[in-house]
C-alpha cells in the first residue's frame, strides 16, 4: 500500500488551540511566482488595511458548501508584516460543523482564500501573463478552505509537488 508523504509549501493555516486558527490570508509573491491564478499579490497591493491592521468575517469555503453556506464561523484580526497578510481568528464552535472544520485544520488539510468585491479590484499585467494585484480591499471575506488559490498557504503531497518542480 502505497502512503503518501505530506510537505508543507510556505506556511499552512495552523490550528492554535481552543478554536483559534492562524495563517497567511495573503502571501506576497513576485511575477516568477504567481498564485493558481497567474495573480500575485505584493508589500504595496492596497489591501485597504488601517497601518497595516483590519477584522474580518470567517467562512468556509467562500460560503459555498451545501451545509455551512454563508455561516460565520468568526472573527479575524488581520496585520501585515514582512511576507504578507496574517490572519488569527477564534472560531466559533457551536455545533459538529465547525468543529469538523477545526479538526481539519488541526489535520494540516485546509488553507485560505481572502474574498473581496470584483469591482474593487485592480490588476497591472506583467511579462509573462502574469498580474500584479495593486488593489485588493480586505475584510469581507477570510475563508477557510480546501482548495486556496495561493499553493503556499496549503498542505500538498510530496508526489505533487515534485511534480510541479
Amino acid at each position: 500500500m502505497y502512503n503518501e508523504q505530506h510537505v508543507t509549501i510556505g506556511g499552512e493555516l495552523k490550528a492554535l488551540g481552543d478554536g483559534r486558527i492562524g495563517g497567511y490570508l495573503v502571501r506576497f509573491g513576485t511575477p516568477d511566482m504567481p498564485d493558481l491564478t497567474g495573480d500575485y499579490f505584493a508589500a504595496d497591493t492596497d489591501y485597504d488595511l488601517d497601518g497595516g491592521a483590519g477584522r474580518t468575517t470567517v467562512l468556509y469555503h467562500h460560503g459555498m458548501d451545501a451545509k455551512l453556506g454563508r455561516r460565520k464561523l468568526g472573527r479575524g484580526d488581520l496585520r501585515q508584516n514582512d511576507l504578507g497578510v496574517w490572519i488569527e481568528a477564534q472560531l466559533a464552535m457551536r455545533d459538529e460543523y465547525e468543529r469538523a472544520v477545526y479538526g481539519l485544520i488541526e489535520a494540516g488539510k485546509m488553507g485560505l482564500s481572502s474574498g473581496t468585491a470584483s469591482h474593487l479590484v485592480e490588476r497591472e499585467p506583467q511579462a509573462g501573463g502574469v498580474s500584479k494585484i495593486t488593489r485588493w480591499p480586505l475584510g469581507l471575506d477570510a475563508s477557510i478552505t480546501p482548495i486556496p488559490a495561493e499553493p503556499r498557504t496549503s498542505v500538498t503531497t510530496l508526489k505533487a509537488y515534485l511534480d510541479a518542480a
